[in-house]
């Protein structure tokens, strides 16, 4: 397809006719045309009156940033006309934080917190109301879809974080006396490449013959003993059992009717209590997938692991640190400071640990830890053959030391 343009202003009924933006529009279309009559033209469109007015008919395919409630208002003007997201969700979580109550809609504006809830079900600018707004949690967004299967497909902003917060608008910034943040945090992969727990959910989502469950928070809540403390599965398969400490909490089965179950399984009456949390899923009756989290120890060690999917020849190589307990398990909520050395042909390009509220320089060797991630870049010098490595130390730990081959 090729698009005429993404959320044009004269597209809006306030600000400018909408019988002039059809004129542009087809001018423009038959301007792409002239070049390219193989493909069809499309649009991204963010006010939702074009869905019901005349515009709907103007180019071969209509697309839609944000609004899915729209879908059918639209299909009933538009009966033969092909549809698409150009551009949905805007859904906001941070990696390894969540926020209690767990409620449907963005609490950040209220709040002036600098961080969003990791269980995904928030969104920019959002009541929650899945038939008000614009933006929508991935929920709302696919309930709609599945609900108009001739929706060709969506565009999801974003996969992943980037620099500049463009949902937190300087008004807020002022009202709560803050810095802000430097990155926004739309996506499901955060700054530094980390999966928040978003990522399993639109993996569920877009794998659905792959046997998996992804368990929602953490299990290390000292402050939550007694204390009601939701839990959420994401899965592939369709029904679930969750195990306290050995004790079952009850089978969930996905409800295809009800938006805020459809995609995910919910256990919102879980108390706290340090131990084991298990998943047993299924998929038509059988056996899909289990996962187990756990209360660990305080944070005891750093692990450093160089990521394996670089290119051939690639100079940049990236090295993942995590903290873990005594017995080697991952402590998601530590939070330490780490220097970084290297040694050999080599410079230390940046560190990040996607934070999104973490003003640091990316040029500095020491940050701390978010969620119990950072992560080093190194890059090595192509013309020398000698071995580089990198070490991770911090007060009150024993340093870690990786070495790069070439």
């Amino acid at each position: 397809m090729w698009s005429i343009g993404n959320e044009i202003p004269e597209g809006h009924p306030r600000i400018a006719p909408t019988r002039e933006f059809i004129r542009l529009a087809k001018m423009l279309d038959a301007i792409v045309k002239s070049e390219d009559k193989t493909r069809p033209t499309t649009n991204a469109n963010n006010e939702r009156a074009n869905a019901t007015n005349e515009y709907g008919q103007t180019l071969d395919i209509y697309g839609f940033n944000y609004s899915c409630y729209m879908f059918g208002p639209f299909k009933k003007k538009n009966p033969n006309k092909p549809f698409f997201g150009s551009e949905t969700q805007c859904a906001i979580a941070s990696r390894g934080v969540y926020t209690f109550p767990v409620t449907w809609g963005w609490t950040q504006q209220k709040t002036g917190a600098l961080h969003v809830s990791g269980y995904g079900v928030e969104a920019c600018g959002w009541s929650g109301d899945p038939k008000k707004g614009w933006a929508c949690a991935p929920d709302a967004q696919w309930f709609n879809m599945d609900a108009h299967p001739e929706c060709m497909g969506e565009f999801v902003w974003t996969g992943w974080d980037y620099l500049g917060g463009p949902y937190w608008a300087d008004s807020m910034v002022k009202k709560f006396k803050i810095k802000g943040i430097h990155s926004c945090a739309t996506g499901f992969i955060d700054l530094a490449g980390f999966p928040k727990d978003t990522f399993w959910l639109f993996q569920s989502r877009w794998r659905p013959d792959l046997p998996m469950a992804h368990i929602v928070p953490h299990w290390n809540w000292p402050d939550r003993v007694g204390k009601v403390t939701p839990v959420h599965v994401f899965t592939s398969g369709d029904e679930g059992e969750l195990f306290l400490n050995g004790r079952s909490l009850g089978r969930q089965k996905k409800d295809p009717k009800n938006w805020k179950k459809a995609y995910r399984l919910t256990w919102d009456d879980v108390i706290y209590e340090p131990g084991t949390l298990k998943v047993v899923t299924y998929k038509n009756g059988a056996p899909w997938a289990e996962k187990t989290i756990a209360t660990t120890g305080p944070a005891a060690q750093l692990k450093l692991e160089v990521e394996d999917n670089a290119e051939p020849g690639a100079d940049l190589v990236f090295v993942n640190l995590e903290v873990q307990d005594a017995e080697g398990r991952f402590v998601p909520d530590a939070a330490v400071d780490v220097t970084f050395m290297v040694k050999g042909p080599c410079e230390l390009v940046a560190t990040d640990n996607g934070d999104e509220a973490d003003f640091a320089s990316f040029h500095s060797p020491t940050r701390r830890t978010f969620s119990g991630r950072l992560q080093a870049i190194v890059r090595k010098n192509a013309n020398a053959s000698e071995a580089v490595s990198i070490t991770a130390s911090s007060p009150g730990f024993t340093s870690v030391t990786t070495t790069l081959s070439r």
